[in-house]
């Protein structure tokens, strides 16, 4: 907001980066990437503008809120992030706003458009006026101060804008990176949202803290086959220490917190410069905890030193295993063995953090012993408790402009619509992994799953009232409530080991009985797989 003595915001010219409401409620963690942009230009033009991230639902009502509040706010500039997995609709959502907004200025940018761009701006350049290929600060000032200006035409010449020309897509190579001493305080946008406050479930202090989400650096040295990021422009580099440590605590005086999440790709990635962070943050905001993301061999190098990481603040880590298959670790380029990977899980679990899982349990080349190996991992690894059950649907994204990508275009004979996802089902080379994904993606997962993870929920419910004045059902509750989270592993189990079923239903008669009964749940321990038979 305004701060007192400096221009009404009818004085300045508004600047809007727009999410993209998808799948329910606003996102919980903030659009970072556009609040990083929306935050540098504020920055630069200070006065002259007034930026605003707007993040809502996907509700109708959400939906029609955000254009209510949006088009108020009349913007000379709207930006719109733009990543793979929804492509048609931020340019749907865009749509609706050019019917309100016919003088603004529109632009997209993000990951999508970087990798993507001459597709991007030949199918949607009649949308937008300007996208966006690479870092986003500088060509989206050259934007914003062209549309100040008056002549939009003065930014077509920065690095990193393109446009659809009368010839077709014209671009003028990739934008320059803004160097690391010159990013700025993510936080100094306003962010006008209607969804909930971030928070983290702290498990070791017994608490619900406040929590704010950024990114404090970029890109990641390792090369994936799968992963985006390593097509990206830029190597990993950094904000400085004492500048991000700075930006963390002006915000915690604007609105409290008492959590971070790091969202970077590879959190710990440089160990001087890890020590140095945690150090500082400890120093400057003692009561503040964090988590963040690795990979298996950046956090094994600092594993002598999680217990010094604890009494700064470590809660929880989301650890990049993505498979317990010696061979699909190295289809996907990991660089790490399904040893390091168990080694990894139980240095967390030994020392109580909070674990997420990025685990790709299905891929176009995949065996069923492969399938399996990855089950036995999860096993082996006592991860069959995980609340979530996120890591057994997770099936591998062909993200434009990575190596898997290219290597199942050419197996194909063409290029995939550069606008989509690829799904694996025409992909699959073993048939028989085919059906079971079927079975298990198409089939179980949106027919059983919400029914298990409600009765989940219930009995959890049922145990905590329980705590005090019936400990003995208590515990029943919460065995009854670990044996059906063990109910995704025991179906994908049962249909590897099985003969291929016409629908899942026939390979687990177990799912039409169950009502979320004490006498079903105690059927589910018992229960065998059937028509088994030897694995090729």
């Amino acid at each position: 907001m305004p701060k007192p003595g400096s221009p009404s915001h009818a004085e300045k010219h508004g600047i809007a980066l727009v999410a993209t409401p998808l799948g329910g409620p606003a996102a919980r963690v903030h659009p970072i990437g556009a609040m990083t942009v929306a935050s540098y230009v504020q920055s630069e033009l200070r006065d002259e503008i007034d930026a605003r991230v707007f993040n809502f639902g996907s509700s109708p009502a959400s939906r029609e809120r955000a254009l209510d509040v949006i088009c108020a706010f009349r913007p000379a500039v709207l930006g719109f992030p733009v990543y793979s997995g929804h492509v048609v609709e931020v340019a749907e959502w865009a749509k609706l706003f050019r019917e309100r907004l016919p003088d603004a200025l529109f632009v997209a940018g993000g990951p999508h458009v970087t990798l993507t761009w001459e597709d991007f701006i030949a199918r949607w350049g009649g949308v937008f006026d300007l996208c966006i290929a690479g870092d986003g600060e500088l060509p989206f000032l050259a934007a914003v101060r062209a549309t100040l200006e008056g002549d939009v035409s003065r930014c077509w010449g920065e690095p990193g804008i393109g446009r659809l020309g009368d010839g077709g897509p014209i671009m003028n190579g990739m934008a320059a990176q803004l160097p690391t001493e010159r990013w700025v305080d993510p936080f100094l946008c306003e962010v006008v949202e209607d969804g909930e406050r971030l928070v983290f479930t702290d498990r070791r202090d017994r608490r619900m803290r406040r929590a704010v989400a950024l990114v404090s650096s970029r890109s990641c040295p390792q090369k994936c086959s799968f992963c985006a990021i390593i097509a990206m422009p830029g190597k990993w580099r950094a904000a400085p220490t004492e500048r991000l440590v700075g930006w963390l605590a002006d915000q915690r005086d604007r609105d409290p917190f008492d959590h971070i999440y790091f969202m970077d790709a590879n959190f710990f990635v440089s160990a001087p410069r890890v020590r140095e962070l945690v150090s500082a943050m400890a120093e400057r905001l003692p009561d503040v905890t964090w988590s963040t993301s690795s990979t298996v061999g950046f956090l094994l190098h600092m594993a002598e030193e999680i217990p010094w990481l604890i009494e700064r603040g470590l809660r929880g880590v989301e650890l990049g295993l993505e498979s317990g298959s010696a061979e699909e670790l190295r289809f996907l380029n990991k660089r790490a063995t399904v040893d390091e990977n168990h080694r990894a899980v139980a240095l967390l679990q030994q020392h109580r953090l909070e674990l997420g899982l990025d685990f790709i349990m299905f891929y176009p080349d995949q065996t069923r012993t492969q399938l399996l190996e990855n089950l036995e991992f999860l096993q082996r690894a006592a991860l069959l408790d995980e609340e979530m059950f996120d890591h057994y649907l997770t099936v591998l994204q062909l993200y434009p402009g990575t190596p898997l990508r290219t290597l199942y275009e050419g197996r194909r004979g063409g290029r995939f619509d550069p606008d989509e996802l690829p799904g694996p089902e025409p992909l699959f080379v073993d048939e028989h992994v085919r059906s079971i994904h079927r079975l298990f993606i198409k089939e179980f997962a949106p027919r059983y799953l919400p029914k298990i993870t409600s009765t989940i929920r219930a009995l959890q419910h049922d145990a905590r009232a329980l705590k005090l004045t019936d400990p003995p059902a208590a515990q029943h509750r919460r065995l009854e409530a670990t044996l059906l989270r063990h109910v995704p592993f025991k179906v994908l189990w049962h249909l590897c080991v099985s003969e291929p079923a016409s629908s899942v239903e026939v390979a687990w008669p177990w799912l039409t009985r169950f009502d979320g009964s004490s006498e079903s749940i105690r059927e589910l321990a018992s229960l065998q797989p059937t028509r088994t038979r030897g694995l090729d």
